[in-house]
């Protein structure tokens, strides 16, 4: 059944993301089971390997001029534009590097590499989507800019109304006060 089957997929994904770190793919179990751990879960998945840290240098990346680019981020730019996730940490982190734990073995190459493309393609999706909303952000910022030209000219045209009205009533007054 169609909803039996949603529900499954919607479970499988939860459960992946509360035990499954976003970048790498190391799981809960892996991270808790290493001796002499002095790192949580939490710890590799909202530190170590934020998701919004991988996020901001590949915005960064695609926003920096070629020429001011350090040979390592002109490595990792053309991976990126290859659509390559070589450059991600796959099954690893640095407390595993660390303590010399290897990272698991369970998945063959290409099944971590088409992992990794799952997750690379899911920050596009949202890079694509931040820049439309930022897009929509920017159309909404012109057309409030020319409402307040707008605003700014009625303004200064009624200051300007209200100074020569009170040039005229100051030249009545001025002038009936003479004649007295």
């Amino acid at each position: 059944d169609t909803f039996g089957e949603l529900r499954e997929e919607v479970n499988d994904r939860a459960d992946k993301m509360e035990n499954e770190t976003y970048i790498s793919g190391i799981t809960r179990e892996k991270i808790e089971e290493m001796e002499g751990n002095s790192v949580d879960f939490t710890q590799v998945n909202e530190s170590q390997q934020d998701m919004w840290n991988y996020l901001f240098f590949m915005i960064y990346l695609s926003l920096k001029p070629p020429e001011d680019m350090t040979g390592a981020e002109t490595f990792v730019l053309n991976l990126m534009e290859e659509e390559d996730t070589t450059w991600l940490p796959l099954k690893t982190c640095w407390a595993m590097q660390n303590s010399g734990i290897e990272a698991d073995e369970e998945l063959s190459p290409e099944e971590m590499m088409e992992q990794q493309g799952e997750k690379l393609e899911g920050v596009e999706n949202f890079i694509k989507g931040l820049v439309a909303k930022s897009e929509a952000a920017e159309a909404w910022m012109d057309g409030a800019g020319g409402q307040l030209e707008k605003l700014i000219s009625k303004m200064e045209e009624a200051e300007r109304v209200r100074e020569e009205e009170e040039a005229a009533l100051m030249a009545q007054l001025g002038g009936g006060a003479g004649r007295g």
